[in-house]
This record gives structure tokens, C-alpha cells and sequence, in this order.
């Protein structure tokens, strides 16, 4: 959905870096994505990078370092946050991932502030402001699940006062995905109730844990990480900017 280091590639045929762009339909049947620079506008709400950027498949030694230091991760995690546990935070990560879907399906700013950090919601509310008016979206999960694949926990350089959480997650979703045009004919989606799209995605969620702010805020996505797929699954963005040229 989102991706710091190019949140849109203006390239033709280009991989699209944002399952934001699926949402976006310039013209039927054919789909614009846009580049737009992160920023990190509050201090207090999010980091400015994300940590140790996941890679799946990097091997047995730097996957067993990986491993090693999510658990140190999650040992320190728990410290702030008693209640965390991986099997509960991968019901909320499968949770926000439809919450999202639907909030850019319906154009719910308000919904979509609350669910993302700052720079995400900044590349998202850009691509809703691009979309045609009188189009309607429907998106519809008809499962996700959600594996943890990494935890990580720093601060920003120029504020060692704050202390955030990033989990990268890895989901893994059947969906129905629609959009309408004006006169309710279908100009692009993917998928149906028969033969439903699976997506594969990774996102990273972020959380503040530092003493002064309110640790009971939601987790919130910060970026869609730009990882190829297993062969079978895609990322919504690639079968969106497909439809119209098969």
C-alpha cells in the first residue's frame, strides 16, 4: 500500500509500488500512479525510516540473525506492552489490512488518518483526491492471514526521547476487488465470489512506546514493502495496473 522510498513509480509497465494505485482509476480501465516524497511532518507520530527493511530468502545465516533479533525485539516489546502477543497481533495486523482495503474502497479519510502514520496517509489521500468523481469501489476480503516476519525497535536521530515498535508482516488474502464507473458499468477489479484475487503483500505497522504518549493508540500501517511474490499470489497493484491489457 505505501512505500517510503517511492510511494509511485511514473514509469510505464513499471513494477507499482502502492496498492493505493488500485483504488485510483484515471480513466477506465486504465490506472495512473503517482510519486510522491515521504515526509514526517510530527515528530511524535511516527519514525522517519523503516528499520533493517525486510528481505525474504536471504539465507540460513542471515535469516537465523533475523529471527534472533525480533525475539530480543519482542522481549523489549513486552517490557512496554505486557499484553502483546504474536497470535493477538496477527489478528489485529489481518484486521487493519481489510480496515484499510475498505477505507480506500469507500474514500473514508477520516477512517484511513486513523489507520496509517502520516506519510502514509499523505500518498493515500493523494491518490483518493485523483480519483474520478461519480466512481464507486467495493473491496471484499474473503480471508486474510497474517504471519509475522520481523520486529524491530529504534528511535529517530534527532529525537532519542521517542521509541518505536515496527513489525513487518506478511499478508496473505483472498478478496473481491471492484470499481464502477459513474453509470454503475464495471471498468476494473479483480476477482469475483467464484474465483476470489488472492493478494500478497508485506507491510510494516508502527507503534510509539515511549513514556508521555499515549500507548493504548492503535498500531498504524506505515509502508507497503516492495517485495516480488511467490509464483501463484501477486500484489493488488500488479493485477490492477494489468487490467485493460490482457
Amino acid at each position: 500500500f505505501c512505500v517510503m522510498r517511492r510511494w509511485w513509480s511514473s514509469t510505464p509497465g513499471s513494477r507499482p509500488s502502492s496498492c493505493c494505485a488500485m483504488l485510483t482509476a484515471v480513466r477506465p480501465r486504465c490506472f495512473q500512479r503517482f510519486f510522491t516524497a515521504p515526509t514526517c511532518l510530527q515528530r511524535s507520530l511516527e519514525l522517519g525510516i523503516v528499520l533493517d527493511r525486510f528481505t525474504p530468502d536471504e539465507g540460513f545465516v542471515s535469516g537465523w540473525r533475523r529471527w534472533t533479533a525480533s525475539t530480543l525485539a519482542i522481549v523489549s516489546l513486552r517490557r512496554v506492552l505486557p499484553e502483546f502477543t504474536v497470535p493477538a497481533f496477527k489478528d489485529i495486523a489481518a484486521s487493519k489490512f481489510n480496515e484499510v482495503g475498505a477505507a480506500l474502497a469507500t474514500a473514508d479519510v477520516s477512517t484511513l488518518r486513523q489507520l496509517t502514520t502520516p506519510s502514509c496517509f499523505q500518498a493515500m489521500k493523494a491518490s483518493l483526491s485523483a480519483r474520478p468523481k461519480g466512481q464507486r469501489h467495493r473491496w471484499h476480503s474473503l480471508r486474510t492471514e497474517a504471519r509475522i516476519k520481523q520486529v524491530r525497535i529504534g528511535h529517530n536521530a534527532s529525537s532519542l526521547d521517542l521509541k518505536f515498535v515496527q513489525v513487518t508482516v506478511e499478508m496473505d488474502a483472498q478478496l473481491i476487488w471492484q470499481i464502477r464507473g459513474a453509470k454503475g458499468e464495471m471498468i476494473g477489479g479483480a476477482g469475483d465470489e467464484s474465483n476470489p484475487f488472492r493478494a500478497n503483500d508485506y507491510w510494516v505497522f508502527e507503534r510509539c512506546l515511549s513514556e508521555g504518549v499515549d500507548r493504548s493508540a492503535a498500531w498504524r500501517l506505515k509502508e507497503r514493502l516492495d517485495i516480488a511474490v511467490p509464483k501463484g499470489a501477486d500484489s493488488p497493484t500488479d493485477k490492477a495496473n494489468q487490467v485493460g491489457t490482457e
